[in-house]
C-alpha cells in the first residue's frame, strides 16, 4: 500500500505556490509563516510522543510487563517495536 503523505487529510504541506506578481510573493510570505508553524508543531508533537513512550517503556521494564508477551528480558520486547538501543535503556 503506497501512501502519498504530502495529499493526506491531516498534512497542510504538500500544496505549492508561484511567486510572481507582489500579491504572489505575499501569499508566498504567508505560505512561508505557515509552514513554519507546522514544523513548530510537529516537533512539540514529536517531543511529546516521545517522552510519552519513555514512561510507557519504563513502566514495562520496571514491573517486568513484557513476560505477558513471553519475552525473557525488555531489550527482546523492544526489538519487536525495532527501538534503538538507547531508547530502550
Amino acid at each position: 500500500m503506497k501512501i502519498d503523505i504530502l495529499n493526506t487529510s491531516k498534512s497542510r504541506v504538500g500544496s505549492s505556490i508561484q511567486v510572481g506578481a507582489s500579491s504572489d510573493k505575499e501569499r508566498a510570505k504567508l505560505r512561508d509563516s505557515q509552514l513554519k508553524e507546522e514544523i513548530r508543531a510537529l516537533t512539540l508533537n514529536e517531543a511529546i510522543n516521545k517522552v510519552e513512550l519513555a514512561k510507557a517503556l519504563y513502566e514495562i521494564k520496571k514491573n517486568k510487563l513484557y513476560r505477558f508477551d513471553g519475552y525473557d528480558n525488555v531489550y527482546g520486547f523492544c526489538l519487536n517495536y525495532k527501538f534503538s538501543r538507547t531508547m530502550i535503556y
